[in-house]
């Protein structure tokens, strides 16, 4: 799929910005559903047994980290931003 639906599996965060450099937007619990526009490599990160530096857009123009979607690291969105 280019964009699509995303699922977080484990609470997160969703960002201003791809890394964990930018503020906090709002917090998100697993099951939280949003669409994804695209991804971008962004800051590195290693949590809940998942380390890389992948990033989904989402329709709110928000990042949120692809290691806390379900799928692969960029919870199935294939389009880079």
């Amino acid at each position: 799929m280019l964009g699509g639906v995303v699922t977080t599996w484990i609470n997160g965060n969703v960002r201003y910005g791809p890394s964990t450099d930018y503020a906090i937007n709002y917090p998100v619990s697993a099951g939280f559903t949003s669409y994804g526009l695209c991804w971008k490599t962004g800051g590195w990160v290693n949590a809940n047994g998942v380390a890389h530096d992948k990033w989904v857009k989402l329709s709110d123009n928000e990042w949120i980290w692809g290691g806390l979607l379900n799928g692969d690291e960029t919870g199935g969105v294939s389009n880079y931003c």
